[in-house]
């Protein structure tokens, strides 16, 4: 595998980083994976990511974050790689991973993405109040189930992973290198984030449709980077939470009970992050999307 020299290009124009003077510094970073693969680290907090391939026709970027991460991870690149951003993947429709993409689209980047991400960015656009303060670009290229990007000695899957978190939700398989990037419906070595998505029952088969694939790591969309297990892992914990759930409903347990009644009995999986911050949180939002029936729509 041909590894990619880091090069300083005294000869392109970088954005002054004086516009980054707000975010501190230590949310952004851009690491290693594989020869060719980094995994890209901003947002608030560092707690957004991203995946970088790097080859000898051009830059592959899968989920630019918001325009301040964008920005950083612009000039890093223009800093150490001599190659342009040839195609920007989204991930699915949501700003916070994917607002930074006009940037790299002015650069002449070929955006790609769902055929329903379009549709749920405009309508985000259109209901969401502060979105109408936000730049936001549409894809060039748009597809179905799958989509297959060949650049350099590189494979790029695209894979649609139906409805769930969204319509538009894809994994990203970088095939030559066994790793996936995986977003929002995988919670990588901790629970899911406080009271969960919805509707949490589509995302066990949005989650076994990536297990199918075969690959080694996972970048997920927060938190920690992880391999094929912990990708496992969760499915079991979600499939165990909403087994339970759905039992104590079905003995009429209030949700109080049921919280009380699933600390003891999901104890084998207090080992994940966040437990005694989220577990609660956690067992509320499948309580109420199952007692209102919202668990599957």
């Amino acid at each position: 595998m041909m590894r990619i020299a880091l090069i300083a290009l005294a000869s392109i124009l970088v954005i002054p980083n004086s516009q980054l003077k707000a975010q501190d510094e230590k949310d952004f970073s851009l690491n290693r994976l594989t020869d060719d693969l980094y995994h890209f680290r901003g947002g608030t907090g560092g707690n957004h990511f991203g995946t970088v391939l790097v080859t000898d026709e051009g830059i592959v970027v899968v989920d630019t974050v918001e325009p301040k991460s964008a920005l950083w991870l612009k000039n890093e690149l223009a800093k150490r790689f001599n190659q342009p951003v040839k195609y920007v993947i989204f991930s699915h429709s949501h700003y916070d991973h994917i607002g930074g993409s006009k940037l790299f689209k002015e650069g002449g980047a070929i955006i790609i993405a769902h055929e329903n991400a379009e549709a749920e960015i405009l309508e985000e656009e259109r209901t969401q109040q502060w979105m109408s303060k936000r730049e936001i670009v549409l894809p060039d290229i748009a597809f179905s189930d799958k989509f297959v990007l060949k650049i350099g000695d590189k494979t790029v899957n695209l894979i649609s992973l139906g409805s769930g978190h969204t319509d538009s939700l894809i994994v990203a398989h970088f095939v030559e290198d066994r790793t996936i990037h995986l977003v929002d419906v995988a919670s990588i070595k901790q629970v899911g984030f406080m009271t969960l998505g919805r509707p949490i029952k589509k995302y066990i088969p949005q989650l076994e449709k990536a297990m199918a694939l075969d690959f080694d790591l996972v970048v997920p969309g927060h938190a920690a980077l992880g391999e094929k297990q912990d990708v496992r892992n969760y499915i079991d914990y979600l499939t165990t939470l909403i087994s339970q759930v759905e039992n104590a409903i079905s003995e009429g347990k209030t949700l109080e009970e049921t919280q009380q009644i699933l600390l003891g009995s999901m104890a084998e999986f207090n080992y994940l992050k966040r437990w005694d911050e989220w577990f609660l949180l956690n067992v509320t939002g499948v309580y109420l999307q199952i007692a209102e029936g919202e668990a599957s729509d």
